[in-house]
């Protein structure tokens, strides 16, 4: 038989593969904290954030570009040429140049470098609202994907537990000591786990696919610690609502509105002169003197009630919608401050109650309906129902846990502070 022979290198490319994929095999395995999601989203170049901070850099050199001085003129002629086109046939013949500088009026390019520059921090301030929402959406989508991984846990525990059930009472109803009715339920509970299976593995899936939206696919896919982690505790409610106008939600509208009364001040230097001044040096040749000649001209808007009135009055307009429009954020943000207060405090009353009462009560009728069933004196059906309203209980309880961190994170929110 003959021998292969391998290539001479092939056993260290081999080597150098192993050692490249193993650290990364073992990075896929390795639990993912919240924290580090957060962290982790935080340091992507997320599109959403750089795009604003792209536009503030926009609008930064757009401050710079329009606050300068028009660009001069010059004109070169020849002026007084006969017809005969003898430039020393008339003493008046001569080669002129002209240089123009015009002015704007009053104080429009400081304005309009103010305004710009309210323009720009606005932008960086929706970069810093984004980041806050990417850190919100994090959370609640590791806080969801933590849910429906130990919903599928406690589901295939309980489908375990049913699926014996099953088997004990097929082996019952087969040997006479049993009934159909037995056997026919607990396989309709049986599938009706397995749909709740399937359910909490799409509902999975969704939480991994938000979550990969921040922190990209690979890191999504990780598994989850086993334990529910803390999160930072939020401030008093009254120190919420009080700190809202520093949020950037309202910072960015106070910037726009520092944008528009600088587009006030700009319309009310249309009612000034733009002006310009001009220069020009004129060559006649021979013995006869050049000219010089300097003059200022000016633009006298006389007729105001169709251009400047009205350039005035619509920025003045614009200008209280973005004093209206700051109003409303500021409402809504209260509004959705008090609903997450409100649902946090709640779900902290309700799961208290869950773990203090209707687990253990779960755990105690489950037990006793068990006991009872070996004693015969309860049904199979009784007992199938007691197993099913202890596996809800727990799912109930681990729902709360997560809604109130959920609801804790909307509250970090409000704050407006990156970690």
């Amino acid at each position: 038989m003959q021998s292969i022979r391998l290539p001479f290198y092939l056993p260290g490319l081999l080597s150098a593969l192993f050692a490249f994929s193993a650290p990364q095999a073992l990075a896929q395995t390795q639990p993912l904290h919240l924290d580090e999601a957060v962290m982790t989203a935080l340091q992507i170049d997320d599109p959403s954030v750089v795009l604003h901070r792209e536009q503030a850099k926009a609008l930064d050199d757009q401050s710079v570009a329009q606050s300068q001085l028009p660009d001069p003129q010059i004109s070169v002629r020849m002026q007084n040429l006969p017809t005969s086109f003898d430039p020393d046939q008339e003493a008046m013949t001569q080669y002129q140049t002209m240089v123009r500088q015009s002015f704007p009026a009053g104080r429009t390019l400081a304005l309009r470098h103010d305004q710009k520059q309210a323009e720009a921090r606005g932008a960086n301030l929706a970069a810093s609202l984004r980041q806050l929402e990417i850190i919100r959406d994090t959370r609640l989508a590791w806080l969801e994907i933590f849910y429906w991984t130990r919903a599928r846990e406690r589901i295939l525990k309980s489908r375990d537990a049913v699926t014996d059930l099953l088997q004990s009472s097929a082996a019952s109803y087969g040997s006479g000591s049993g009934s159909s009715q037995s056997v026919w339920r607990t396989d309709l509970e049986l599938s009706l786990l397995d749909d709740r299976l399937i359910e909490a593995e799409r509902k999975l899936d969704m939480a991994k696919a938000d979550l990969a939206r921040a922190i990209g696919a690979t890191e999504a896919s990780r598994p989850v610690p086993p334990n529910l982690p803390p999160l930072k505790h939020p401030e008093m409610i009254d120190a919420l609502e009080a700190g809202l106008i520093n949020h950037p939600v309202i910072l960015a509208a106070d910037s726009q509105i520092e944008a528009q009364d600088h587009a006030v001040d700009l319309a009310r230097q249309h009612y000034k002169p733009d002006w310009s001044v001009e220069a020009g040096y004129g060559v006649r040749g021979g013995n006869r003197d050049d000219f010089i000649s300097a003059g200022i001209t000016l633009d006298i808007p006389l007729f105001t009630a169709k251009r400047q009135d009205r350039s005035l009055s619509a920025a003045r307009h614009e200008r209280q919608a973005a004093r209206l429009s700051r109003e409303a954020r500021l409402l809504d943000l209260k509004q959705l401050l008090q609903r997450s207060h409100a649902a946090w405090q709640r779900l902290a009353e309700r799961k208290a109650l869950y773990q203090k009462a209707v687990i253990i009560k779960a755990e105690q009728t489950a037990q006793a309906s068990a006991l009872a069933y070996q004693n015969g004196l309860a049904d199979f059906p009784e007992l199938i129902r007691a197993r099913l309203a202890e596996l809800d209980a727990q799912l109930t309880l681990d729902r709360l846990s997560i809604d109130h961190l959920q609801a804790q994170a909307h509250l970090l929110f409000f704050e407006g502070r990156l970690p």
